[in-house]
């Protein structure tokens, strides 16, 4: 992108909070990079001047006026921190402004979070920690149940609904899936949506 190689790319951040921004500091020795936690929009398009690279996240509102604005300050390419693209108007950037965004995210991460939001539900560590600090240390209504035994029903068989499951058997659950595409993975049942629905103590949609 830049003729001489010599030359630090340019880019700019729009709407990035500091736990973010910390990561992509890692890299200011290899590119001049201004971050920004104001939004991009038809208003603050003009910020990119001068900037090769445009780092925009799902907050941003990318219109065709705002993508006209960023060709108008040279901005070369426009890089989405997502794995969608919602709120680009991908039709119009289409042979004006290149466009790359994030193909998938930790498939670990995500699903590794939805079995936390699962026992949170079960066992209220929320609740208890809010008793707690208020130095109230009864049970009552918090003692929930155990997972291993119980039958959990994964719908949708993708990477993230695969990690989840390999999760819950670590567990001592019992897995069934509805999936369309299905893996056969080892010790799970693939199992039609309502039987999936009238067996299962948990689902999980993935």
């Amino acid at each position: 992108m830049k003729t001489n190689s010599s030359d630090k790319l340019n880019i700019i951040f729009y709407s990035l909070e500091s736990y973010d921004q910390k990561q992509y500091e890692r890299y200011t020795g290899q590119f001049n990079m201004k971050f920004l936690s104001t939004q991009l929009n038809e208003n603050t398009a003009v910020l990119s001047f001068n900037r090769d690279v445009v780092v925009a996240c799902p907050m941003d509102i990318i219109t065709a006026p705002v993508i006209d604005e960023l060709i108008s300050c040279g901005v070369k390419l426009l890089a989405l921190r997502s794995a969608g693209y919602s709120n680009l108007d991908l039709e119009y950037s289409k042979g004006k402004l290149p466009v790359v965004y994030v193909p998938d995210y930790s498939p670990y991460s995500v699903a590794e979070y939805a079995v936390a939001l699962m026992l949170t539900v079960i066992r209220n560590p929320h609740k208890a920690y809010n008793r707690t600090r208020s130095h109230d240390f009864s049970i009552t209504y918090l003692t929930g149940y155990e997972l291993h035994g119980k039958t959990v029903g994964i719908v949708g068989e993708g990477r993230i609904g695969r990690c989840a499951i390999k999760i819950c058997q670590g567990m001592g659950m019992k897995v069934i899936v509805n999936t369309p595409h299905p893996h056969m993975l080892p010790d799970v049942e693939y199992v039609g949506l309502d039987e999936l629905y009238r067996r299962c103590d948990i689902i999980q949609f993935h």
